[in-house]
Formats: C-alpha cells, sequence, structure tokens
C-alpha cells in the first residue's frame, strides 16, 4: 500500500502527465489573435463583398455603355453636348466601381491565406486519424470553393480594365469630334465595345454564381436564413446584419 507520500508523488505524476498530453491542445485554444472561426467568417465577408462589387459592376458598365448608345444613336435628338456631359459622367463612374472591384482581390486572397495557413496548422493537433482526415478533405473544399470565386474575380477585373480603356477612347474621341461623320467611322469599334461589355457581364455572372455558392455552402451555423438560391437577392442582402446594398447596418 501507498503512503501519503506515496500518494502524493502518484498524483504529481499524473498531472505532470496530464499537462504532457494537453500541450498539443495549447497551439489551438491558447491564442492571442483572433482565429480559427473568425478567419473562416473573415474569408466569408471577403466573398460576400466581391459578390456585392460584381452586381455593382455590371450595373454601371451596363449604364456607361447605354450612355455612350445614347450619343452615337442614329436617331438622337435633344442636347449633344448635355449627353455627352452624361457619358463623362458613366465614365468616371465606370472607372470608379473598376477599382472597387480589383479592390477585393487582395483582401480575399489574404483572408484566405490566413485561413488555410492556420486550418493547416491545426491538423498536426488532431490525435485521431480519422478526424484529421475529415477536416483536410473539409479545407481542400474550401480551398477549391475560395479558388472558384478568385479566378473568375480576377478575370472579371481584366475585362472591366479592357473595357474602361475602350470607354474612355471612345469618349476622347468624340469629345473633338461628335457628328455623324465621325460616329459612323467608328462603328466597328463601336460593336466590339459592346461585346466587350457582354463578355465583362458573363465573368461577373461566373464570380457572383461561384461566390453565392461559397456563402450558402461555408456560412457559419445560425448565420444565415438562407432563401433557395434561385432568389434573386444579393448574397449580400442574406446576412443579418446588412443592408439591401450590401454595407452593415
Amino acid at each position: 500500500m501507498l503512503g501519503k507520500r506515496g500518494c502524493h508523488q502518484v498524483m504529481v505524476l499524473g498531472l505532470a502527465l496530464w499537462a504532457c498530453g494537453c500541450s498539443s491542445l495549447s497551439a489551438v485554444f491558447d491564442r492571442s489573435e483572433p482565429g480559427g472561426l473568425e478567419e473562416v467568417d473573415g474569408l466569408l465577408s471577403s466573398v460576400e463583398r466581391a459578390h456585392l462589387e460584381c452586381e455593382l459592376s455590371r450595373m454601371e458598365s451596363a449604364a456607361a455603355l447605354a450612355a455612350l448608345h445614347r450619343v452615337v444613336a442614329p436617331d438622337f435628338r435633344g442636347d449633344v453636348i448635355l449627353a455627352y456631359k452624361g457619358l463623362e459622367s458613366a465614365l468616371e463612374v465606370s472607372l470608379a466601381q473598376a477599382a472597387a472591384l480589383r479592390a477585393t482581390v487582395g483582401p480575399m486572397k489574404h483572408a484566405a491565406e490566413g485561413v488555410v495557413t492556420e486550418w493547416s496548422q491545426d491538423l498536426e493537433s488532431f490525435g485521431s486519424e480519422v478526424m484529421r482526415e475529415k477536416s483536410r478533405a473539409r479545407l481542400d473544399e474550401t480551398t477549391s470553393a475560395y479558388l472558384a470565386v478568385h479566378t473568375p474575380l480576377v478575370a472579371a477585373c481584366d475585362a472591366f480594365e479592357r473595357f474602361n480603356i475602350g470607354l474612355s477612347d471612345h469618349t476622347l474621341y468624340l469629345g473633338h469630334d461628335l457628328n455623324a461623320a465621325s460616329v459612323a467611322a467608328i462603328e466597328d469599334e463601336l460593336v466590339l465595345l459592346t461585346a466587350m461589355q457582354l463578355d465583362l457581364e458573363a465573368k461577373l455572372a461566373d464570380c457572383m454564381d461561384a461566390a453565392g455558392d461559397y456563402v450558402h455552402g461555408k456560412a457559419l451555423r445560425g448565420q444565415l436564413d438562407l432563401p433557395p438560391k434561385e432568389s434573386p437577392q444579393t448574397v449580400a442582402a442574406l446576412r443579418p446584419g446588412y443592408g439591401s446594398n450590401g454595407a452593415a447596418k
């Protein structure tokens, strides 16, 4: 039988062993900075922002093209100087919106890198190989879902830039020579610019579809009251605390 001293030694040894066994968990739970679910939620917010800016980009690029077509329409009647100023204003808005769309790429990439880095590190803390592999598979799915948003987003940014270059050239051209003959001389370029805007819309639609799939698949439990996927609502309007324009209330 153990005496009091022996029992005390066993207790001390047991506590020491318990502390060693828990040391691998301390890296997961003892964090001085936000991590885990906060990182995941930050990436989700970045994807939502990209979805919103894609929708606004679709609207503003279409409005800019419409402003150009009003100026060059064969049956144009009215104050052409006023119409041209409207085109200049539409161009400014389109340029600003393209910048806003491009500005979503960096933060979303940074958020994704944070999620992948921390998640990958935490895989080593699993005691169960089965749970580790299940978590690894979910990480792979999340990475693929992010890339499905990132790739068309970058493509849309590049397409928007090309469209705005063309729109700027047309605006500059017409600013010094706006008459029937000058419009007829750029008819082919107008057709090309229209095709560029349609290509931009297609790329924006691809990004919005991927962003919608990401939010529906990766939202934290209880965070969304999800409508059917065919609902016309924007993703940013789905989360509590966001208005119809995607801005935080």
